[in-house]
């Protein structure tokens, strides 16, 4: 019996550091805290609609993806970090570049009165980055050279 026992506070103190690691990891890997989130968020889920999967082969592929990429996005120093990659930093679960990011969100127009700065306010939350990646595959099948690396030797090409 004394066996039982220590079995059963062994596993729910295994429960609550997952559900504590967790929170962690979701924190450094998903949406990310930064002056004006919200107000900018409330914006741009009226503008797109939030992220609302389609639940079609390029919604999985988008999700194959994010849990491929997945580079950290935080903050240190009051600055902006992520994954340093090919000389530059990577942020958030689809790994944007500061300029590509920047460069697909003015594309589709979907911050179009935001600064550089608070573009990348955005980079962190993953629902954006998922909608924007649908726009910029939606947009040219060859776009998956973005992510070159993860799609040639990981996941596979994007469905056409």
């Amino acid at each position: 019996m004394r066996k039982l026992y220590k079995k059963a506070i062994l596993l729910i103190l295994l429960l609550v550091c997952i559900c504590f690691c967790g929170g962690i990891i979701n924190r450094a890997y998903g949406d990310i805290e930064l002056n004006g989130v919200y107000e900018q968020e409330l914006f741009i889920r009226e503008l797109v609609g939030g992220y609302i999967q389609k639940g079609d082969a390029l919604d999985s592929w988008i999700n194959r993806l994010a849990r491929n990429e997945n580079c950290y996005v935080g903050i240190k120093d009051g600055e902006l970090v992520g994954t340093w990659d090919n000389g530059s930093y990577s942020y958030g679960a689809l790994c944007y570049k500061r300029g590509t990011f920047i460069m697909f969100v003015r594309k589709f127009n979907l911050l179009p009165e935001a600064t550089d700065d608070e573009i990348m306010n955005q980079i962190g939350d993953v629902r954006f980055q998922k909608q924007l990646t649908r726009l910029v595959m939606e947009d040219s099948w060859n776009n998956w050279s973005h992510w070159y690396n993860n799609t040639k030797h990981v996941i596979g090409y994007p469905p056409k």
